[in-house]
């Protein structure tokens, strides 16, 4: 086995993904099933990757059909990155159906056979152009499945955008990331399309952009989505929460008493007890509060207050930032800190959801009130 001086670099970058993984496990979050999801994608291309550098720097990787263990995992990546992309944006647990598994379990049932057949069979199989037909096919299988399951991950976020009607300024940064990754996850399929047309229509191999290249590449776009979970986690959970999923005609999911009852505990909580200043409050933590359940609260803002979870409450702390404006408290403090005093527990989210209702700034906002502004920069 022939290593190369890269290769101290290399393996100690490739174990970041089974650390991250590892850590995201762990997490403690609302988000413990996207967490696993994602941790089985990167456990899965840190594997990969891993195993073709090992399996390329064996003389003998061909000899065998075990060699096509390797290629195993372009069957797995593209269901979990839709079962990641599906679970972050649900609360219950998604159950992938089988046939999720299937092309992986037939790939493998496929080395066995190749398997039973003999190594010297097998390295006679090479000498001909059958197996390389094989090889091909694989490696097509694996394009067509990966990029199906990139354009049904594309679809649920598209579904979840059109729900909200959001103009680009409005779309949350973390929504903005995962759009983001999901365009490089296309740029690297289409890639590998180009250079499996020229391989194997024109025979002009691009070993640039190959098949080995494009996994490298498919598998730090999961690394960078699994750091930006674990330093950013409640961006993600004000995503998933801030596109809910497509409303269910359900008009009388309350009776009229139980909605009068609910809607005045409700107001007490925000407009007397001031609830919504905890800068973690959640939909999940709210229904618990009022000793409903999420789905009835979900309901009852959307039907009745026109609002989903996180504009309600960003509206209610607004309100209450506008009025220490009033009072004057922007000449003694920040607009960040008075901010942070309503809920707020971001710079970036104060800014969007200020500007979603009043169209601009905090900063501009208060210079066209006719006020001195604070010294941040809104």
């Amino acid at each position: 086995m022939v290593y190369q001086p890269i290769d101290l670099l290399l393996f100690p970058a490739l174990a970041q993904g089974y650390v991250l993984g590892i850590i995201l496990q762990r997490l403690r979050s609302k988000h413990h099933h996207a967490h696993r999801a994602l941790a089985a994608l990167l456990y899965l291309s840190s594997t990969l990757l891993v195993g073709r550098v090992l399996v390329r720097r064996m003389p003998d990787y061909f000899d065998s059909a075990f060699g096509m263990v390797a290629d195993t995992s372009i069957f797995l990546y593209g269901p979990l990155l839709y079962i990641f992309v599906r679970q972050l944006f649900q609360k219950e647990r998604y159950q992938p159906p089988f046939f999720h598994w299937l092309p992986v379990l037939l790939h493998l049932a496929l080395i066995v056979v190749f398997s039973t057949l003999g190594r010297a069979y097998f390295l006679q199989l090479q000498q001909g152009p059958s197996i390389w037909y094989w090889y091909g096919g694989i490696e097509l299988f694996g394009l067509l499945l990966n990029t199906g399951y990139w354009v049904v991950t594309i679809r649920i976020l598209w579904r979840r955008w059109r729900l909200r009607k959001w103009v680009w300024a409005q779309v949350p940064p973390s929504l903005k990331f995962l759009l983001g990754i999901l365009i490089l996850v296309g740029l690297g399929l289409l890639l590998w399309t180009i250079a499996f047309v020229s391989a194997w229509v024109f025979r002009y191999p691009i070993y640039v952009i190959g098949y080995n290249t494009m996994w490298f590449f498919l598998a730090s776009i999961t690394y960078l989505i699994g750091a930006a979970m674990l330093l950013r986690p409640e961006a993600f959970r004000q995503t998933a929460e801030a596109l809910p999923t497509a409303p269910v005609p359900d008009k009388d999911r309350l009776d009229q008493g139980s909605i009068q009852q609910l809607t005045q505990r409700l107001d007490k909580l925000m407009h007397t007890e001031h609830l919504y200043v905890q800068g973690d409050l959640s939909l999940a933590q709210l229904a618990q509060i009022l000793d409903t359940s999420v789905q009835n609260l979900s309901w009852l803002l959307n039907q009745h207050y026109q609002q989903s979870f996180y504009s309600y409450v960003n509206s209610l702390r607004i309100q209450a930032f506008l009025e220490k404006v009033t009072n004057g408290e922007h000449h003694q403090k920040t607009l960040l800190a008075m901010a942070m005093e309503v809920g707020f527990n971001a710079k970036s989210t104060f800014n969007r959801a200020f500007k979603e209702i009043h169209g601009c700034t905090p900063t501009q906002y208060v210079n066209l009130q006719g006020n001195i502004s604070s010294p941040l920069q809104g």
